[in-house]
């Protein structure tokens, strides 16, 4: 809804800089009223705002894989490689959930000023994985931690595996892709571009019958999951990959959008902790809560970590 256009008006009536622009525009469509209404003002000012960025396309162009990689378009089977784009001012999520120590949740929303194309694996049309902002950098943080023998359930583009390839500590990268096709399809277009293709062993197995063939002598260093689409259907697969980790403590797991999905299951915490008090109940999750710190420290990060090792969140 928010497009050059209407950034371009807000500026010249009002003299606002993009970003200012950008957020009365996303505060006005979603119906606050923050020059008539305090409340309205204040939602504006602890959430809408903080959760905008204008995005620097130099920043995501000077990327290793953007820079280095040539994607072609080709369609095999229901995969297809593309490039799609990001129109000027057009909103979209770029980095993970910033939750506050006060656990209010800000989604990170961003747009550049200039129209901005990357590539794309889609299937059946639908997007499944581009080297975006959102990718590269909910990806920074497990690339760094990245050392030794290192694994990751789910292949997209290769981006994880070419990232965390070229590093020195890394020794070797097994990459465990169940579709066929979309290994075809980066075997024959982008592995060959990789300098260092030969740290990379693919592995075309479903990520839960390649886990349960792991023992904890195997000699893996690390694990890194990306299997889904988004909070949605990760939610579920990201529970059921962390009983996994009782097993194999030798590893060290991480997780793609990690802090999205905590976010999502504080969520589901704090929605049963309000229903349960209407009714007086004091149990949540199967713990008895008697302190408004007690139910902070159970929707803490590590909290609902616990929460999952003891399968007391099942989705």
């Amino acid at each position: 809804m928010i497009n050059e256009k209407l950034v371009c008006e807000i500026k010249n009536e009002c003299g606002a800089d993009d970003r200012t622009a950008f957020v009365a525009l996303l505060s006005e469509m979603v119906g606050l009223d923050s020059l008539e209404n305090e409340d309205d003002e204040k939602f504006e000012t602890e959430y809408i705002s903080p959760s905008v960025t204008h995005l620097k396309a130099s920043d995501y162009l000077n990327d290793p894989y953007l820079k280095n990689i040539s994607i072609p378009k080709k369609i095999l089977g229901n995969w297809e490689l593309t490039s799609i784009s990001y129109e000027p001012y057009e909103g979209f999520i770029w980095n993970d959930t910033k939750t506050k120590q006060s656990f209010k949740d800000i989604p990170q929303l961003g747009f550049f000023s200039e129209r901005f194309s990357f590539p794309a694996v889609l299937e059946n049309g639908r997007e499944w994985m581009a080297i975006k902002p959102n990718e590269i950098e909910t990806m920074k943080d497990p690339i760094a931690k990245a050392k030794g023998n290192v694994v990751t359930l789910g292949l997209g583009m290769g981006y994880f595996a070419y990232m965390v390839s070229n590093k020195p500590e890394v020794t070797s990268v097994t990459v465990v892709e169940r579709d066929k096709n979309v290994i075809e399809l980066f075997e024959s277009v982008i592995l060959p571009q990789f300098p260092y293709k030969d740290k990379i062993k693919i592995v075309n197995q479903d990520a839960f019958d390649y886990l349960n063939s792991l023992t904890v002598l195997n000699g893996i260093n690390y694990l890194f999951a990306d299997i889904w689409h988004d909070v949605g259907d990760g939610t579920p697969l990201y529970i059921r990959i962390k009983e996994y980790e009782k097993a194999l403590k030798n590893i060290i797991f991480e997780y793609w959008i990690e802090k999205s999905i905590l976010s999502h299951l504080r969520s589901v915490i704090f929605t049963d902790a309000v229903n349960r008090s209407l009714t007086g109940t004091v149990e949540i999750l199967g713990k008895n809560i008697y302190s408004g710190e007690e139910l902070l420290s159970l929707a803490s990060d590590e909290g609902i970590r616990t929460l999952i090792d003891d399968k007391k969140i099942d989705i």
